[in-house]
C-alpha cells in the first residue's frame, strides 16, 4: 500500500534487507536507508553500483544466492523458529501486500511485537520486493531513541 512517508519508516527501522538477484542501475531504496542511518544487509546484485569502501559497515554484501549466509547476516541465522515454510507473502481487500506467519515463528514475532511492511515492484522481466520489521506498540516505546 501507499506510505505518506518513508522517513517514519526508517525511522522505526534498525535493518534493511534487500535479497535482490535482478535488475540493473543504483538502487535507490539501498541508499534512501544508507542515508536515513539503516543498516543494509544486500546480496551482491542488490549493491551493484555503491561503492562499499565509501559506506563503511552500515552496508553487508553477500554472495548472491548464498542465502545461508544472508539469513545470518539478518541475524537470524536458518534456525527455529525461522523457516521458509513458516512465511508467507498474501494480499490484503486493498491489494497491499502484507506478510503471512505461522506456527512458531508467528508466535515469536507477536511476543516481541514485531510487525513486518512488504512493498513488491515488477517490471516486464523483474520483480522485487522489500520488508521492513519493525517493533509496534508497548515494545516499540521502551526502545532507546535511535541515534
Amino acid at each position: 500500500g501507499f506510505v505518506n512517508s518513508l522517513s517514519d519508516l526508517f525511522h522505526a527501522a534498525d535493518l534493511m534487507i534487500n535479497p535482490m538477484q535482478t535488475g540493473g542501475g543504483i538502487k535507490t531504496k539501498v541508499i534512501e536507508a544508507l542515508a536515513n542511518n539503516i543498516k543494509v544487509v544486500s546480496t551482491e546484485n542488490g549493491a551493484n553500483g555503491i561503492y562499499k569502501d565509501k559506506i563503511g559497515e552500515q552496508l553487508q554484501i553477500v554472495a548472491d544466492l548464498d542465502w545461508d549466509q544472508f539469513s545470518k547476516a539478518i541475524g537470524l541465522g536458518m534456525r527455529m523458529p525461522m523457516n521458509w515454510r513458516s512465511c508467507e507473502v498474501g494480499k490484503l481487500p486493498s491489494g497491499a501486500p502484507v506478510l503471512v506467519l505461522h506456527g512458531a515463528l508467528k508466535e515469536w514475532c507477536e511476543a516481541r511485537h514485531l510487525h513486518a511492511l512488504i512493498s513488491l515492484s515488477d517490471e516486464s522481466d523483474y520483480a522485487l520486493s522489500y520488508c521492513i520489521v519493525q517493533t509496534v506498540g508497548p515494545a516499540a516505546a521502551a526502545l532507546p531513541p535511535k541515534s
